[in-house]
């Protein structure tokens, strides 16, 4: 009996000793993990706010030809197909009027058959405020999938005429 408690009372602090190291290094593991995560995230989001900058910057330079400012759709193609090469085949450029009415996309040259835009919230905002804004993540009408839209307005005369979207 003395034999047992001996060893215990000399091996049992030496376990909770280690029990108190391996907790510590599992917190101190998980402090550097969280660390790492928030600074990928965060370099992430500096990369996305710098690709939908370059986005925006690339509508706002489409929203101000000619073509698209006298409503000369055909010739707009051209300057739009050219925009979607930098962003891949997946890439749609959108021109609806301020009732959400689609009158260009780049999908489809007709446009008789496409619906009106199912995010006519951010159109609004797009005319009342007369700057771009980004879309939260909603269903597309004519893909009918997840996307998140840029939106820039084309002005005309100080005033918007139309607004071009960009969802990539």
């Amino acid at each position: 009996m003395r034999l047992a408690l001996l060893v215990a009372g000399t091996t049992l602090p030496l376990i909770l000793f280690a029990a108190g190291i391996v907790f510590y290094n599992y917190k101190q593991d998980r402090r550097d993990a969280t660390q790492r995560v928030l600074e990928t995230v965060r370099s992430i989001r500096l990369v996305l706010d710098a690709e939908v900058q370059r986005m925006t910057g690339g509508l706002q330079v489409l929203s101000l030809t000619n073509s698209l400012r006298n409503g000369d759709f055909d010739s707009f193609r051209r300057i739009a197909n050219g925009f979607l090469e930098q962003y891949g085949k997946n890439g749609v450029v959108l021109i609806a009027d301020r009732s959400g009415k689609q009158l260009f996309s780049s999908v489809t040259p007709d446009t008789t058959s496409l619906p009106p835009r199912n995010n006519r919230d951010i159109v609004e905002k797009v005319f009342a405020s007369r700057q771009p804004a980004y879309s939260n993540l909603f269903v597309g009408a004519v893909k009918k999938r997840l996307i998140v839209t840029v939106e820039v307005p084309v002005m005309r005369e100080g005033e918007v005429i139309y607004v071009i979207s960009f969802s990539p």
